[in-house]
């Protein structure tokens, strides 16, 4: 089957996992869902072919479920399961993580020194809807950091 004429933004919506192909090479299939594959591809000198073999092997798949004609609340109930939740669940440990890495790397970088910056999600609502729907904050200790006692040690 040929993709090459065909826009990214359809193909992303049209073939499970192709949004995540085209991360891979780079290609704009959100702002830039417009242009044909052919087109991104020439862009970025990629061979289209090779492209369009790896769409056909994705479009073989079986469709987990065409999210296109679900229901809204289906929708909204799917992502905060799959997304939010499970990045609830690991953002202690990533903030763990940053924090010792900026602790460790602080004086080798002046990019780290941007850290401060970071805004204070709790305080600004963030995740109030997901407390709403009964899910447990994130401690506010959690979601500081950069300073010296408002992060996770």
């Amino acid at each position: 089957m040929s993709f090459r004429d065909q826009p990214l933004g359809e193909l992303a919506l049209s073939i499970p996992r192709a949004s995540a192909l085209f991360r891979k090479y780079d290609m704009d299939y959100c702002c830039g869902g417009k242009q044909t594959l052919a087109r991104a591809a020439a862009r970025k000198e990629l061979d289209v072919e090779a492209i369009e073999a790896e769409l056909a092997q994705l479009a073989e798949q079986p469709i987990e479920k065409d999210w296109r004609t679900a229901p809204l609340a289906e929708i909204i109930d799917h992502i905060i399961v799959r997304y939010h939740d499970r990045h609830r669940e690991q953002l202690p440990e990533l903030i763990l993580q940053a924090t010792k890495v900026e602790r460790v790397h602080a004086d080798k970088t002046q990019r780290t020194e941007r850290s401060g910056e970071i805004p204070d999600y709790a305080a600004s609502g963030t995740f109030q809807p997901h407390d709403e729907r009964g899910a447990d904050p994130v401690p506010d200790d959690q979601t500081r950091h950069g300073k010296p006692g408002n992060g996770p040690d």
